[in-house]
C-alpha cells in the first residue's frame, strides 16, 4: 500500500512538471499564476513524498517542514489563480483595502514559512515520530504538534477560506462554460479539504489529500489553459458560423483547424478537398509572414477546380488577439468572386471604351493611333484636341447631369467624324482627341458641329466654351502622348492669349512654354532681390475726385525690362507661387496706406484675391494678422474676388462671409464675364461689383440708341441702387467713355479717362 502510494506521488509530481512546462510554453494569459500554482504543487507532492519514504528521522524533519511550506503558498497560489481567472487581479491592486489585506496575508503566510524553517531547530511546529503497523509491518512518520502548528493550521485555514469565498462569488456571478469551470475546481478543492479532515480525524499513517492536491493542480492547468480557450472560440463559431455565406475555417493558438462553417461544404462541394485545405492550406507560401508572426492579415486572390470547372476567391488569412496582444486563434475565408471574374472576362470589349461617351478609352486610343500611323505613313495627319473651358465650373454650377449631357453630347459630334482611318477618345474628363486624315478636316465645319453643344445650356443663358489645340503629325516614330501634350501646349497658349478658341502648334508656342518654366524657376530670385514692386490705378467718383486705388504689381528685369501683372500672371495664376506674390502685395499695401497716409484720410484701396490665395495659407487669418499689425481699419481694404472663384465653392463662400464679418469690404470683380448668377448677391451681399467696359462688344453712344450692352448698364446700375452696392465701370479709358456714363448716372470708374495711371513706387 505504501509502495503505490509513493508510486502515485512520483507519478503526480511528473505530470505537474510536465504540466509546468506545457503552461510555460503556451504564454497564455493565464500562464504565469497556473506555473506558480504547479510548481507548489509539485513541491508539496515531491516534498510529502521524500518525507515518507525516507527513514532518517533528520531528512524526514526537513522535508515534512518544506511540506507543510509548500502547503501554504500552493493555497495562496490558488488564491493568487482564482483573481487571474476571474480577472479581479487588477481590481485587488487598485483598491486601497483589498491590496492592504494582500499585503497583510502575505506577511502571515511568510511568517508561517520563517517558523517552518525554524522548527528544524527549536521543534516548536511539529516533530517527527516513527510509527508501526503491527498487523501490516508498515512504518510510517507521526507527528507531536505544538504551538507553532496551530498557526501554520490558522494560515491555512484563512487560506481555505478565502478560496471556498471567491470559488462561491465566481461560481454565482459567472455564466456559461466559465461557470462550468468553477465547478469542477471547487470541487475538486472541496473533495482536498474532506479528505484532509478525515486523514486528521481518522489519523491514517498518510495523508491522501496530498495527492488530491497535485490532481487538482493538473485539473486547474488543463481548464484554464487549454479547454477555456477552446471555449472561446466554440463561442465565436457557434455565433457566427451559421451566419457566413463565405466559406471560413476556424484556428486555435496552435494553428489546428477546430471549426469549418457549414457552407463551407456547400461551396467546395468535396469534403475531401475540405479538409486538405482545413489541414493544409496555410502550409503554403503565401502565409509564411503570419506564420512567422510578421503580419496579423494576409489576402490574396487563389483560384481552386471544383467539379471540373475553375472557381475564384479572394481568401483572407487573420489572426485574432486578446487585449494583451497574444494570439488566442485565427481564420481563413474564402469569398467566391467566380460570377463577377466571369462577367468580366465575358465584358472586356467594354475595357476598352469610355463608358459615357462609349468612344474609345486613352490606352487603346494610344494603341490604334500607332497602328494606323505606321499602317499608313504616308499620310498627313492631325492630332485634335478639344477642352471645355471652365468645365469644373459648369459641373458646380449647374450640376453633374448637365455635365454629362455635354461630355456625351460632344462624344456624339466627334464620332460623326467617320472617315477611314479616323479615331476619338475622351482623354480625361472633358477633354477629348481626335486623330484625322488632313484632307478629311476643315476647320469651319469642325466649329459648326461643336456649336451645336450650345443647345444644352441655351435655356441656362450659359455660353459653352471649347478650346481647339492642333498637332499636325510630320513624324510619326514620335510618342502619341508628347503628341497630345503639344496640342495641349496649344490650348494652354490660347488659354493665355485670350485671343480665339482654335490654334495650331507651331515652334512659338514651345518658347513661350519654355518662357513660362523659365520665369517660375526664377521667381524666388525676383521676390528674394526685390524686383517685384506695387503700383496703383486711381477709382474715381463721377466728380473726378479720387476714392481709392487698386494695387497692382510689376516686375523690373534687366534683361527683360518691365513686365506687368498681365504679363506674367497667365504664368502664375495656377501655382503657388501666387499665393507667395500676393502675401507680399498685401504687405506693400498695408505699408502705403500708413506711409502716404491714406489710412487717416480714408482712401480706400483694392486687393485683387486669386483662387490660389483660398489654398496657399489661411486667408482670412493672414489679412487679419496683417491690418491688426499696421493698425488698418478693415474697412479700408476692398477685396476683389472673381465670380469663378466662388460660384458653387461653398468653402471658398465661408471664407468670403468671414472676411465680411472681419470688417472687409467685398467687391465682385469683372462681373458678367460668362460666370453671372444673381444668387451672388444673396449669398454675399457684396459692396460693390465691377464691370469692364471691354466686355461688351461697343456700346451705342447716340442719344436714344438701344443696343442691349446699354440696357445692361442701366439694370446693372438700377440693381445695384437697389441692393445698396457700388458699381464701378473699369476700363474707361476715353473722356467720350466717361462723359456717356455719366450720363447713364454711373458713380464711380477706373480707368485713363481723366488721368495716365499713375504709378506709385514703394521703398
Amino acid at each position: 500500500m505504501k509502495i503505490a502510494y509513493l508510486t502515485s506521488l512520483f507519478f503526480v509530481s511528473l505530470i505537474i512538471l510536465f504540466c509546468v512546462i506545457y503552461s510555460y510554453k503556451k504564454n497564455t494569459k493565464y500562464a504565469k499564476s497556473v506555473c506558480t500554482m504547479l510548481i507548489a504543487g509539485f513541491f508539496t507532492v515531491f516534498m510529502y513524498a521524500i518525507s515518507i519514504v525516507t527513514l532518517n528521522i533528520t531528512v524526514s524533519r526537513i522535508f515534512t517542514s518544506i511540506y507543510f511550506i509548500s502547503i501554504d503558498w500552493l493555497l495562496f497560489f490558488v488564491l493568487y489563480f482564482i483573481l487571474d481567472y476571474s480577472d479581479k487581479r487588477n481590481l485587488v491592486a487598485r483598491n486601497y483595502y483589498l491590496s492592504l489585506s494582500h499585503s497583510v496575508l502575505l506577511i502571515i503566510a511568510a511568517s508561517d514559512t520563517i517558523s517552518l524553517v525554524l522548527n528544524y531547530f527549536i521543534h516548536h511546529a511539529f516533530d517527527n515520530v516513527l510509527m508501526s503497523s503491527e498487523s501490516s509491518n508498515l512504518y510510517y512518520w507521526n507527528y507531536n504538534f505544538g504551538k507553532g502548528y496551530q498557526f501554520h493550521l490558522l494560515v491555512c485555514y484563512i487560506l481555505v477560506f478565502l478560496i471556498m469565498a471567491f470559488f462561491i462569488y465566481s461560481i454565482i456571478t459567472s455564466t456559461g462554460a466559465i461557470k462550468k469551470h468553477y465547478i469542477y475546481f471547487f470541487t475538486s478543492f472541496l473533495l482536498i479539504i474532506v479528505s484532509n479532515i478525515f486523514y486528521l480525524i481518522q489519523q491514517w499513517p498518510f495523508d491522501y489529500s496530498v495527492l488530491l492536491y497535485g490532481l487538482m493542480t493538473i485539473f486547474i492547468c488543463y481548464f484554464s489553459i487549454s479547454q477555456r480557450e477552446k471555449d472561446k472560440l466554440k463561442v465565436l463559431t457557434e455565433i457566427y458560423s451559421s451566419n457566413i455565406e463565405s466559406a471560413m475555417f476556424g484556428y486555435d493558438y496552435e494553428k489546428k483547424c477546430i471549426f469549418i462553417t457549414p457552407n463551407t461544404y456547400k461551396i467546395f462541394q468535396n469534403e475531401a478537398q475540405v479538409q486538405e485545405i482545413a489541414q493544409n492550406y496555410l502550409k503554403s507560401d503565401f502565409f509564411l509572414p503570419a506564420m512567422e508572426n510578421k503580419t496579423d492579415y494576409i489576402s490574396v486572390d487563389d483560384s481552386f477546380i471544383i467539379n471540373n470547372q475553375n472557381f475564384y476567391f479572394f481568401v483572407e488569412y487573420k489572426i485574432i488577439r486578446d487585449k494583451k496582444m497574444r494570439e488566442i486563434g485565427s481564420f481563413l475565408n474564402f469569398t467566391d468572386r467566380t460570377q463577377e471574374i466571369i462577367e468580366l472576362n465575358n465584358k472586356k470589349i467594354s475595357l476598352t471604351h469610355d463608358k459615357l461617351t462609349n468612344l474609345l478609352n486613352a490606352e487603346t486610343f494610344y494603341e490604334r493611333v500607332e497602328e494606323i500611323l505606321n499602317f499608313n505613313p504616308e499620310a498627313k495627319r492631325y492630332l485634335i484636341v478639344t477642352d471645355i473651358k471652365d468645365f469644373k465650373f459648369i459641373n458646380d454650377v449647374f450640376g453633374s447631369v448637365i455635365g454629362d449631357k455635354i461630355l456625351m453630347e460632344e462624344g456624339r459630334i466627334l464620332a460623326g467624324f467617320d472617315y477611314p482611318e479616323c479615331i476619338q477618345t475622351r482623354l480625361m474628363t472633358d477633354q477629348f482627341a481626335i486623330l484625322i486624315k488632313k484632307e478629311n478636316f476643315d476647320q469651319q465645319d469642325f466649329m459648326d458641329r461643336l456649336e451645336e453643344i450650345q443647345e444644352i445650356t441655351k435655356g441656362l443663358n450659359y455660353r459653352i466654351i471649347i478650346n481647339i489645340g492642333i498637332y499636325e503629325i510630320n513624324d510619326i516614330s514620335d510618342d502619341i502622348k508628347s503628341m497630345i501634350d503639344k496640342a495641349m501646349i496649344v490650348i494652354d497658349q490660347i488659354n493665355l492669349e485670350k485671343k480665339g478658341n482654335i490654334a495650331y502648334f507651331n515652334s512659338e508656342m514651345m518658347k513661350n512654354v519654355l518662357v513660362q518654366k523659365e520665369f517660375l524657376s526664377n521667381f524666388y530670385n525676383y521676390l528674394e532681390n526685390r524686383q517685384f514692386d506695387v503700383y496703383f490705378e486711381p477709382v474715381y467718383s463721377d466728380r473726378k475726385k479720387t476714392i481709392g486705388y487698386e494695387s497692382f504689381v510689376k516686375l523690373t528685369d534687366k534683361e527683360k525690362g518691365t513686365m506687368y501683372m498681365e504679363d506674367f500672371l497667365p504664368y502664375m495664376e495656377k501655382s503657388v507661387f501666387m499665393g507667395m506674390l500676393d502675401e507680399f502685395v498685401w504687405e506693400k499695401v498695408c505699408q502705403t496706406l500708413i506711409e502716404k497716409k491714406w489710412n487717416e484720410k480714408r482712401i480706400a484701396v483694392f486687393i485683387k484675391i486669386f483662387e490660389m490665395d483660398f489654398y496657399y495659407s489661411n486667408l482670412v487669418n493672414s489679412l487679419i494678422d496683417l491690418v491688426n499689425k499696421y493698425d488698418i481699419d478693415s474697412s479700408l481694404i476692398y477685396l476683389e474676388f472673381n465670380e469663378k472663384f466662388i460660384l458653387g465653392k461653398e468653402a471658398n463662400i465661408r471664407i468670403v462671409n468671414a472676411l465680411k464679418e472681419a470688417g472687409f469690404k467685398i467687391v465682385i470683380d469683372d462681373f458678367g464675364s460668362g460666370y453671372s448668377s444673381f444668387y451672388m448677391f444673396e449669398e454675399l451681399r457684396p459692396n460693390a461689383i465691377k464691370i469692364s467696359l471691354k466686355s461688351f462688344n461697343s456700346i451705342d453712344k447716340k442719344e436714344g440708341g438701344n443696343k442691349k450692352e446699354k440696357i445692361i448698364i442701366q439694370s446693372m446700375l438700377k440693381l445695384a441702387e437697389k441692393i445698396n452696392t457700388k458699381l464701378i465701370l473699369e476700363s474707361v479709358d476715353t473722356k467720350e467713355d466717361f462723359d456717356f456714363l455719366k450720363k447713364m448716372k454711373c458713380k464711380y470708374f477706373q480707368g485713363k479717362a481723366i488721368e495716365e495711371i499713375k504709378e506709385e513706387k514703394l521703398s
